[in-house]
């Protein structure tokens, strides 16, 4: 695959538009708040959102050696990742929820 100019910038585009203030929000101690995340076969997602408006989005690659886990392995990465990532935004916080793909721990 040729990465081109064009490709660069429909990246540079999307990028612009996801951190956008029309996108983002900033975060409210007083509304709860939702954290989805999920795990590929290469890598973690994860969003912040309160009120469906996303907060904070953070990603990573698998390492190499995580790539071979069982995928209920990388799930739980996924979720301690994230639980490492937004320790500021759910520390001591009464109202909220994780979500990892379709299920939903309380």
């Amino acid at each position: 695959m040729i990465w081109s100019g064009r490709g660069q910038q429909a990246i540079d585009n999307i990028k612009n538009v996801v951190t956008s203030t029309s996108v983002l929000r900033f975060f409210d101690t007083n509304i709860p708040a939702i954290i989805q995340t999920n795990a590929s076969s290469t890598g973690l997602g994860t969003v912040l959102l309160q009120n469906n408006q996303p907060v904070s989005y953070v990603s990573r690659a698998l390492t190499d050696v995580e790539t071979r886990y069982a995928q209920m392995e990388k799930e739980l990465i996924a979720i301690v990742f994230t639980v490492e990532k937004f320790e500021y935004y759910i520390h001591r916080r009464q109202n909220g929820t994780l979500q990892y793909a379709s299920l939903d721990f309380r």
